[in-house]
């Protein structure tokens, strides 16, 4: 789970509601989310001297993107605890998964050593304070398929304390020689692009010659969306063979999945 805060200081209190000479704690005044009002773990107050989580910037959490909410943006950081599936020990030879290294936390123990500490701790993970989104995050691996699915439920709040729930669910394949026939089919497909961007330069050579200009071949609306589709091609194509190269180089064996619980974040 993983949050993201406003600071104490995010706005500024109206005196003629509630006058400065009130306590301190009353003149606290958290506003609505932006990265300037953000709070990134380096604030003196309680929920900062809480051990159940830690704050994380974006470079410290591969596989996590920009989130763009009703309220907000939200980048990737944020305070983060984590509710494992195993510890080290040994498994025996209990299916699905038998090891000599790792055993399996129960629900219940998980819940109760994890999950429930954190979110009713004294301040709590979630308060209706500081707190402006709350993300439940978690991978899914499909080795049948060999594809992923992302998993990202959240809820945004207002400063003034209206919940707005949402989700995202993306799936994605991770490419394996069992895909070479489908990338071969691909390879064919892009002959022909490449074909048509031949064509294009011949045509570009042609208007040249006959009128002496160039940059009025592509004023022409038909000229403009060849260049723009080919381009497209392009970029995707760049794209595809640069996941290809990273899947090669990235180890999704079974047990390197399940047992460091963590998605693969050079994909």
């Amino acid at each position: 789970m993983r949050t993201k805060r406003v600071r104490k200081d995010s706005c500024v209190v109206n005196d003629a509601v509630v006058p400065d000479t009130m306590p301190a704690v009353t003149l606290e005044c958290y506003g609505e989310f932006s990265s300037a009002n953000a709070d990134v773990g380096i604030e003196d107050n309680w929920y900062n001297s809480v051990p159940r989580w830690e704050y994380f910037e974006c470079a410290d959490l591969p596989g996590s993107s920009i989130v763009y909410g009703q309220m907000g943006t939200y980048d990737c950081g944020g305070y983060i605890f984590s509710i494992p599936f195993w510890k080290e020990g040994d498994d025996g030879d209990r299916p699905p998964f038998p090891s000599k290294n790792y055993t399996r936390i129960l629900w219940d123990v998980a819940q109760k050593l994890y999950a429930g500490p954190s979110l009713y701790n004294d301040p709590p993970f979630v308060d209706n304070l500081a707190t402006r989104v709350v993300f439940t995050e978690m991978f899914a691996y499909n080795p049948y398929l060999k594809s992923f699915l992302s998993v990202r439920m959240y809820v945004e709040e207002a400063a003034g304390g209206m919940w707005v729930p949402n989700y995202e669910f993306r799936a994605f394949y991770f490419w394996t020689t069992d895909s070479l026939l489908k990338t071969i089919y691909d390879a064919f497909f892009y002959v022909f692009v490449i074909y048509y961007i031949f064509l294009l330069f011949v045509d570009i050579v042609k208007f040249y010659r006959r009128e002496g200009r160039l940059l009025a071949f592509f004023f022409n609306v038909w000229n403009l969306l060849e260049v723009v589709n080919l381009v497209i091609f392009l970029v995707v194509a760049v794209v595809r063979v640069m996941y290809i190269v990273q899947c090669v180089r990235t180890d999704v064996s079974l047990d390197q999945l399940t047992y460091t619980q963590k998605y693969p974040g050079e994909l």
